[in-house]
């Protein structure tokens, strides 16, 4: 079993323009998104040889500012006053992804995974604070309960750990669709989920 984590720092653009063309019933948007997080897991060594092939499983989370820019709503679109507050200025937000990393060397890796990313329409400190230490409470009794699972069975590790944490992720963030800091009352935010596919080089 191989212990995983990872911290990064990333720049990203999500720009209609990059998928397939968008239809007259979708809003078109361009927007920078400014980074900093940590992937974490458990996953199986494939190979007799310390650095070869691995299958890694994995949660993660980070922090973002994101400047919006909504270049155009659809006509008669319900929600387009709403979104358009989104637009101008750096918004802060957070996302959550989990996913399944294929390392085949050490230099190569494979990556797939899905990724739910959330931006606040304004940042409201100690709603924002009691929401995170919320999830954090959360997320901590999993880890124990993963631990003890661990100490039972270690190849069941990486699998109980990759469903629950990303089972709680996604949880918690159905449920911040309606409010932002959940469990507390508040607006909704922005939403937007992205599968991803990716080939990593490791220096």
């Amino acid at each position: 079993m191989l212990r995983y984590n990872y911290q990064y720092f990333s720049i990203a653009n999500i720009n209609n323009d990059f998928g397939p063309s968008h239809t007259a019933i979708e809003p078109t948007t361009n927007i920078w998104r400014f980074a900093l997080g940590t992937r974490s897991g458990y996953g199986y060594q494939l190979s007799d040889q310390p650095e070869g092939a691995a299958l890694l499983l994995y949660n993660g989370g980070d922090f973002a500012l994101s400047s919006v820019d909504i270049t155009s709503t659809p006509h008669g679109m319900l929600d387009s006053a709403v979104l358009l507050q989104f637009k101008g200025a750096a918004r802060f937000g957070n996302s959550v992804s989990g996913g399944v990393m294929l390392r085949i060397t050490p230099l190569i890796s494979v990556d797939a995974g899905f990724q739910r990313t959330v931006i606040l329409r304004r940042m409201v400190f100690w709603p924002w604070l009691g929401s995170a230490i919320f999830e954090g409470l959360l997320q901590d009794a999993i880890d124990g309960f993963v631990d003890k699972i661990g100490n039972a069975s270690p190849m069941a590790k990486p699998i109980v750990h990759f469903v629950l944490k990303n089972a709680l992720s996604y949880g918690i963030h159905q449920l911040r669709k309606v409010n932002a800091y959940t469990p507390f009352p508040s607006e909704a935010p922005l939403f937007l989920d992205t599968f991803k596919v990716g080939l990593a080089f490791t220096f």
